[in-house]
C-alpha cells in the first residue's frame, strides 16, 4: 500500500539508513571543488560551464555500492566543514516535510541550496528526485555569474531483495546552464539494463 506514496513522510526501519545525517552527505560533493577554482580561472565561457557541469555530476561517485539512506537531521540541526578551500553550512530548517539549507563558500564561488526530495516507492525501487535545482554563483573578471543544475533521480533497485544485492544509481536527463547567458549543457543518465554488467 506505499507504492507511489511519498516515502518522506513514513518511517523506515533504521537498518536501511547509514551511520550520517543528511546534512554531512550533501557535503561530499565538495570533494571536487577544484573545479570550481578551475571554472573561476577560465575565460572561455564554454569550458568554464564544462568545469561546473563536471562539478554536478562527478559527485554521483559516491553514491555507487551505498544503498543506504542517511538521517534526517533533527530540526535546527547544524553541520560546519571549513577547509582551507571553502567554508562549507548547512541546517534542518523543516522536519516534516525534511528541508536542509546548505551554503558553501570558496574563494571563486558560492554554493546555495534548499534540499527538498521527493521520494517515490514504485514496488521494487525508491526513487530520489530534488524538487529544487543548485545554485552556483561564480566571480569571473570582477562579475557574477550565475549557474543552476538539477541533480539526476537517484534509484535505489530491487528493494525486496530476493535475487542480488540492491543497486543504486543516477538515471534521466539533467542540465546545468547559465542564468544570464541561457547557455546549458545536457547530461543523459543511462538507466541499467537487465544485467549489472552496465550499471552506473
Amino acid at each position: 500500500n506505499l507504492i507511489g506514496k511519498d516515502l518522506t513522510k513514513m518511517s523506515l526501519p533504521v537498518f536501511l539508513n547509514e551511520p550520517l545525517s543528511l546534512s554531512q552527505k550533501a557535503a561530499e560533493m565538495m570533494f571536487f571543488s577544484d573545479l570550481l577554482d578551475k571554472a573561476g580561472e577560465e575565460s572561455d565561457p564554454v569550458k568554464r560551464l564544462a568545469y561546473l557541469a563536471t562539478f554536478g555530476i562527478v559527485g554521483n561517485v559516491f553514491i555507487c555500492g551505498r544503498t543506504d539512506k542517511p538521517f534526517n537531521p533533527m530540526l535546527g540541526e547544524t553541520y560546519e566543514l571549513v577547509t582551507p578551500h571553502y567554508r562549507y553550512l548547512a541546517e534542518q530548517v523543516s522536519h516534516h516535510p525534511p528541508i536542509l539549507a546548505m551554503n558553501c563558500q570558496g574563494a571563486k564561488y558560492e554554493i546555495s541550496q534548499t534540499i527538498v526530495s521527493k521520494m517515490s516507492f514504485t514496488g521494487k525501487s525508491v526513487e530520489v528526485r530534488d524538487i529544487l535545482p543548485v545554485e552556483i554563483n561564480l566571480e569571473f573578471n570582477n562579475t557574477i555569474e550565475h549557474y543552476k543544475y538539477n541533480r539526476p533521480v537517484m534509484v535505489v533497485g530491487n528493494l525486496p531483495g530476493l535475487v542480488g544485492a540492491r543497486w543504486i544509481e543516477p538515471q534521466g536527463k539533467t542540465k546545468i546552464w547559465n542564468a544570464d547567458t541561457k547557455l546549458e549543457c545536457t547530461i543523459d543518465f543511462k538507466a541499467r539494463g537487465f544485467f549489472n554488467n552496465d550499471l552506473n
